[in-house]
């Protein structure tokens, strides 16, 4: 099964096509910091509503963005979250375990975990 995205959609281009082939709900994540490298991995997941009224304009890797803005998106993404899900693994167990295998296995908690706001 192919799933086309249309270039130039934005963020929400992906979900809608992954809707449009019937794959849904789909959950965005994102994690930040590296584990033993720096201090604990951190990994969260979300499943956004699908009406356009809540959808969250800036919203987009957390990289890219300011602190400042994303401490505000936070509280939005809450709100109008359908599901929600975190996870922090220790330094240690990323040390154990090597960053690469780390950052998996914070994907695989954060499927298992996702609830509602």
């Amino acid at each position: 099964m192919a799933v086309v995205v249309r270039s130039g959609g934005g963020l929400y281009a992906y979900e809608r096509a992954l809707a449009r082939a019937g794959l849904t709900p789909v959950a965005g994540a994102d994690e930040a910091g590296r584990g033993a490298c720096a201090g604990p991995l951190v990994a969260a997941a979300t499943i956004l509503s699908e009406r356009k009224t809540h959808q969250i304009t800036g919203l987009r890797d957390s990289k890219l963005l300011t602190e400042r803005a994303r401490e505000e998106l936070y509280e939005e993404i809450l709100a109008k979250a359908v599901a929600v899900a975190w996870v922090e693994v220790s330094e240690k167990a990323s040390a154990e375990a090597w960053v690469r295998t780390t950052s998996t296995s914070g994907g695989a908690v954060l499927s298992d975990s996702l609830y509602s706001p």
